[in-house]
């Protein structure tokens, strides 16, 4: 939020013009370094567009403080179904914040916040939000460890309608992976979950393996860059076939050995509508 932009006259001019195209259903500012006065102005003039359905102002550096300020205009977009928040440096308090104002957005569909810094306590904040019009959630690389991935598990039931969770790049590890499969029965419409990069070794792997038939819509699974050896390996081979819908696993840059490998392949080659990264 320090970068004030070559063309803020220009900037503030359009956004009050606002009101003029009340019937506006998408408002895209990516890549701008808004000024906190832009972002009032923003926020301000939010109002006079009802019919808002997409909002994308990621790649701001908006900070806390601007996340502060502009959910007060956000609360108002009864209608909004996507919005965009990626790589705004957010952390846990702006999380709270926009969290506090999510309860609103009734028709929310699409909630990006990859790239930021919510952590722990931000993702506990929304975690206890009824978020039940949600389909897809973006979390990737935020500072989440366990603690909050626990408290995610434990409301997912806020969820229910969840098709896409990515929380890869984060650092839950098989403690929060286990608090994850205690509760992923919730999510009986999820087809894409990437749990990437997030220190995942066999010891919690073989028990989600064991109870991914909870989830038995999932399409597509991604686990790549992880700890997951051969122990895991296996037991996710043997127990392939009671995922009939899965057609994409991403397990690359793990732990597994070339003999798993050359299995995971044969199978593939045998099994023509499940694609394996290995």
């Amino acid at each position: 939020m320090n970068g004030i932009g070559i063309y803020e006259d220009e900037l503030l001019n359009d956004i009050q013009n606002l009101k003029n195209y009340s019937n506006i259903k998408n408002l895209i500012f990516t890549r701008q370094e808004l000024s906190e006065k832009i972002i009032k102005s923003i926020s301000d003039n939010l109002k006079s567009i009802p019919k808002l359905l997409n909002i994308e102002l990621g790649e701001n550096n908006l900070n806390d403080e601007g996340i502060i300020i502009l959910s007060e205009g956000i609360k108002n977009l009864v209608n909004l179904e996507t919005l965009d928040l990626k790589s705004n440096n957010i952390k846990s308090n702006g999380m709270k914040s926009l969290s506090n104002i999510l309860k609103y957005l009734t028709k929310l569909k699409v909630l990006n916040l990859n790239y930021n810094k919510i952590s722990d306590d931000g993702l506990i904040s929304l975690s206890k939000i009824n978020l039940s019009s949600l389909e897809i959630i973006l979390l990737k690389d935020n500072n989440i460890e366990v603690k909050g991935m626990k408290e995610f598990s434990k409301n997912l039931k806020n969820f229910s309608k969840l098709i896409h969770i990515d929380l890869s790049l984060n650092n839950i590890g098989d403690d929060g992976l286990n608090d994850f499969i205690l509760y992923m029965n919730n999510l009986k419409n999820i087809k894409c979950l990437l749990l990437s990069n997030n220190d995942i070794s066999d010891d919690s792997f073989i028990k989600f393996v064991q109870n991914l038939d909870k989830i038995n819509n999932l399409e597509s699974l991604f686990l790549w860059d992880n700890k997951i050896g051969d122990k895991g390996g296996e037991e996710f081979l043997n127990n392939l076939k009671k995922y009939p819908n899965l057609k994409h696993i991403d397990l690359t840059i793990n732990e597994i050995t070339v003999d798993v490998k050359n299995k995971f392949k044969e199978y593939s080659q045998k099994n023509k509508s499940l694609f394996i990264d290995i």
